[in-house]
């Protein structure tokens, strides 16, 4: 289905000048403040949707209850009602647009972690600067922009990318960026905290504002998969949507590590890094995993590996405990495992002492795992 259409050109964008590339933030810190920040995002849009639902605002709202999970659909007639609802309800950013008349059609479906919206608007142009950053330090997320109809350039990074019908690119919201959007443009957009993500940020922000065409590698299968999404969006809701969740996001990283690959000045400082963490990942269940193992298997010095990680701000240490933390946050939010213990999660994951384990995750999250778990189903 075609988007909105306005009419004119595309707005100018020869004042806007991309912003150079930020240092790398700290894990473990940054990574318990995304997913708190996530739930502030689910908190804010729901009480958005609340206040459109009772009439404080002038555009048409329609609410679709399927399953457990409503699907949020918004029909905006005015520029400013829409800045208004969306940089309240996700990362602070402004919209702006040369048309006379604004018109935009807006539904999402998600979860605390993982949203996708189906965006179709007149011409207009969406911006993130530092000031907004600043005012959300919390804001981690990653972007995916899947162009169905129309397009869109994508400013970050010092990087540009014209994306058509069927391309798609990754933004991250701790650094600024521009979107220009024109010729009708609908796109599909997933968000999610960049924590659920095994690359590390400063390796992710090489292939930012990057075009991933729908003809090559594994752009084309996610691409795909988000266009169907977005028509289908009462399956991202419930328990199955929270599964599709997980594997959408676990697509999106494949396709990023598929980009770095492609990206020969990445590829020439990032490769070992990339594939350390996509090892430990798959090796978070063993109790044994450690420094020497990892260094022994990609016949590397252990000084040499703790090096690559301190570039990080973290350690090898470090990491593997906050991706078996995630790995079991992930679990104990997952609604086909209610009936799986706590304590056989956290052995799962490779946590040997149950003890150890809640004081671990109490120290990531700011609860215990039971009233993690329990705070989840009761908001179900």
């Amino acid at each position: 289905m075609a988007g909105l259409s306005g009419a004119g050109a595309v707005p100018a964008v020869s004042g806007i000048v991309a912003q150079p590339r930020g240092r790398s933030h700290g894990m473990g810190f940054a990574r318990a403040e995304a997913i708190r920040g996530a739930y502030l995002l689910h908190d804010r849009f729901r009480r958005q949707c609340c206040e459109a639902e009772s009439g404080e605002t002038e555009d048409t709202v329609c609410v679709h209850e399927i399953g457990s999970t409503p699907i949020r659909e918004y029909e905006f007639g005015s520029l400013e009602e829409y800045n208004r609802v969306m940089a309240d309800a996700f990362v602070p950013l402004v919209v702006f647009s040369r048309q006379p008349t604004f018109r935009c059609r807006f539904r999402a479906a998600g979860h605390a972690d993982v949203w996708c919206f189906d965006i179709a608007a007149s011409d207009h142009v969406v911006q993130r600067t530092d000031a907004h950053i600043q005012a959300s330090p919390t804001g981690e997320y990653y972007k995916v922009c899947v162009m169905l109809h129309g397009i869109c350039t994508v400013l970050q990074d010092g990087r540009e990318a014209v994306l058509r019908g069927g391309d798609l690119a990754v933004c991250d919201t701790t650094r600024p960026y521009t979107l220009v959007m024109s010729e009708g443009a609908r796109t599909a957009v997933l968000m999610f905290p960049r924590a659920l993500v095994t690359i590390p940020p400063s390796t992710a922000s090489e292939v930012t504002a990057t075009r991933f065409g729908g003809d090559h590698g594994v752009a084309p299968i996610v691409s795909a998969f988000l266009a169907s999404l977005v028509d289908n969006l009462e399956s991202f809701t419930g328990a199955a949507g929270h599964r599709l969740g997980q594997h959408v996001v676990d697509l999106v990283a494949t396709m990023l590590f598929d980009g770095l690959e492609l990206d020969e000045p990445a590829a020439r400082r990032s490769p070992l890094m990339a594939r350390v963490c996509e090892f430990i990942d798959e090796r978070l269940h063993d109790p044994e995993l450690s420094l020497g193992t990892i260094a022994a298997a990609h016949f590397v010095s252990t000084r040499h590996l703790q090096a690559l990680f301190q570039r990080e701000r973290t350690t090898v240490t470090a990491w593997i405990r906050e991706r078996r933390l995630e790995m079991c946050r992930r679990d104990l939010g997952d609604p086909y495992l209610a009936g799986e213990s706590v304590a056989s999660i956290a052995t799962k994951w490779g946590f040997v002492e149950p003890s150890h384990f809640s004081r671990a995750f109490k120290a990531q999250y700011g609860r215990s795992p039971r009233a993690f778990r329990d705070q989840l189903e009761a908001a179900a």
